[in-house]
């Protein structure tokens, strides 16, 4: 419930691109659109809208506005990129970047590092949050 508050949070402050300018191809699955760039295919975009229309519908989300994301590919590591209101930032706890990396990376990419990056409205990078592995509790190990 904690993911779905923190992704609640992040996808309150992204809106759609607008223009017709380069962003990559595009797949659209009800208010969220996904461009993506070489290095990326098709079926990983199309996986990461599913994953951001579920958690828009989880919402009860009835404004339905047009949430525009991208998706890239910089040497070894992807770039999970949304287009973001610098104005509504305040009220997103950083660590709600570093979860949003992580679900990325193993929902879509296998575990891969994913660095997310907040952008305009042209995909400009304004900040980013370099992707770092949550820390998980080893449950299996014996108590001594």
């Amino acid at each position: 419930m904690k993911i779905i508050r923190n992704l609640s949070a992040l996808l309150f402050i992204s809106f759609s691109v607008a223009g017709c300018q380069d962003y990559g191809k595009k797949v659209v699955k009800g208010p969220i659109e996904v461009y993506f760039k070489e290095g990326i295919t098709e079926g990983q975009a199309m996986h990461t809208a599913d994953l951001f229309a579920y958690i828009d519908s989880a919402q009860n989300n009835n404004t339905k506005q047009t949430r525009s994301f991208q998706l890239c590919k910089k040497n070894d590591t992807c770039c999970f990129r949304m287009v973001s209101d610098k104005d509504k930032l305040a009220m997103v706890p950083e660590n709600s970047f570093f979860v949003i990396g992580d679900l990325v990376s193993d929902s879509i990419f296998n575990s891969a590092p994913v660095n997310v990056e907040l952008t305009n409205i042209k995909f400009e990078t304004f900040k980013t949050f370099p992707y770092k592995k949550a820390a998980m509790e080893n449950t299996d190990s014996p108590q001594q």
